[in-house]
């Protein structure tokens, strides 16, 4: 959804951050706003909220496992194990109608084992479902950190952590 306020007599785009007011001398991002309609107070405005931190840590003993985290363009994400089953789910945004839009999301490695997948350090779109995997077969064990970006528009509105670790037993 696009939004747009009249400044100067001149309609302009609200930036991906949203709304912004003067408080005191500090800007500050208005989270939602309300509009008095026949005597009855109405939302018309709720700032998108973000969640890209989530972890998932799977072991087995089939001779293979794996994990994954998956930010779907419906919003939503999943991480899950291949013994475990879902591990973590939610919103990348809230409210999901404001997905996929003009959303990017980059992992950078962090630490541990370069996962399967997606590019990292590249900002992806949403054109696709964007997916991360690590896997280990045989003995053994992976794990790895992931720094998440989400962008809207080119603009940096949310920073997160993906941790994924899998354990082969035998």
């Amino acid at each position: 959804m696009t939004m747009h306020a009249r400044v100067s007599g001149t309609w302009r785009q609200i930036l991906p951050l949203g709304f912004h007011v003067r408080v005191a001398g500090t800007w500050r991002q208005v989270q939602s706003g309300w509009v008095r309609v026949a005597g009855t107070w109405r939302q018309f405005f709720q700032a998108a909220t973000y969640d890209v931190t989530t972890g998932v840590s799977d072991a087995g003993f089939a001779g293979a496992g794996g994990t994954n985290v998956n930010f779907v363009t419906n919003g939503t994400f999943v991480a899950q194990g291949d013994n475990i089953g879902v591990a973590d789910s939610g919103n990348w945004v809230t409210p999901t109608s404001e997905a996929p839009g003009a959303y990017t999301i980059a992992a950078s490695l962090v630490s541990g084992d370069t996962p399967g997948g997606q590019a990292l350090d590249t900002d992806l779109d949403f054109s696709v479902n964007r997916a991360w995997t690590l896997s280990q077969i045989g003995l053994g064990s992976k794990a790895c950190q992931l720094a998440m970006t989400l962008k809207n528009g080119g603009v940096t509105v949310a920073t997160g952590t993906v941790t994924m670790d899998v354990t082969v037993f035998s």
